[in-house]
């Protein structure tokens, strides 16, 4: 069953469940709840949000929106800014379900990620290779490369090492097709990870969520580019993981 999670402290979330009857809808009443629904689920199909009278709701709306792109956002006010998907909340009940029931209905991003990412200044190099690629993005499932010479064969094999703040990643990939990441953004390639161990990707979507909920509750921040407690076992992380020198 579809999920989408739903947010506000005015609207019954039974409105939202007679809109949506075939979807599961997580009602949740904090910005900090919020947070957690959305960067614990990397399968939700949207979310609603009544933003209440914080003058930072505009920031924080920003920020989902550019850390789950591809997550449909429905904003319940009467003064919606440009850019968002938006519905009166003060309207009669049943042309209010309606709206909501038609935003649902909206066609959505064909892309469905299993993992969520974010963007740190890493680097990576890919055996083979001298050449030194700035990593766009990083999940669980891969990542998105800006080349700095020529871009690898698509759909070949290959190791990759991806160093973090004082540890690195070596692991097998695929190399994916080129594509641009935006209109704005640099030519690259993305590489899918062929294998991980369960225990790396349970440790890479750790630091990545958690980078994403520190960017939601304060969109000012920063998050630092992750690291390993040089006391810690590093093989407990993953046997893909070594201290940097």
């Amino acid at each position: 069953m579809d999920q989408l999670v739903f947010c506000s402290h005015e609207i019954d979330a039974e409105l939202v469940n007679e809109a949506l009857p075939e979807v599961a809808v997580s009602t949740v009443y904090a910005r900090r709840s919020l947070v957690e629904a959305i960067v614990a689920n990397a399968q939700l199909i949207g979310a609603i949000v009544e933003p209440d009278a914080d003058d930072d709701w505009p920031a924080f709306l920003a920020s989902i929106r550019r850390s789950f792109p591809l997550i449909p956002l429905l904003v319940l006010s009467d003064a919606c800014s440009d850019g968002y998907a938006c519905v009166d909340p003060n309207q009669p009940r049943e042309p209010l379900v309606g709206a909501i029931a038609d935003f649902y209905t909206t066609p959505r991003p064909a892309e469905r990620r299993r993992h969520h990412r974010y963007e740190w200044p890493l680097r990576a190099t890919i055996a083979g290779s001298s050449t030194v690629h700035r990593i766009h993005e990083i999940s669980a499932g891969g990542a998105f490369l800006e080349p700095a010479s020529p871009i690898p064969e698509p759909r070949t094999e290959c190791e990759i090492q991806v160093r973090f703040q004082n540890f690195t990643m070596t692991t097998m990939c695929e190399i994916l097709d080129p594509r641009h990441v935006s209109s704005r953004a640099a030519p690259g390639f993305g590489v899918r990870f062929t294998a991980l161990s369960g225990t790396a990707e349970e440790f890479i979507d750790s630091v990545v969520t958690d980078a994403l909920a520190r960017v939601l509750l304060d969109p000012t921040s920063v998050p630092e580019v992750p690291s390993i407690d040089e006391e810690e076992d590093i093989l407990a992380v993953g046997d893909e993981f070594s201290l940097s020198l």
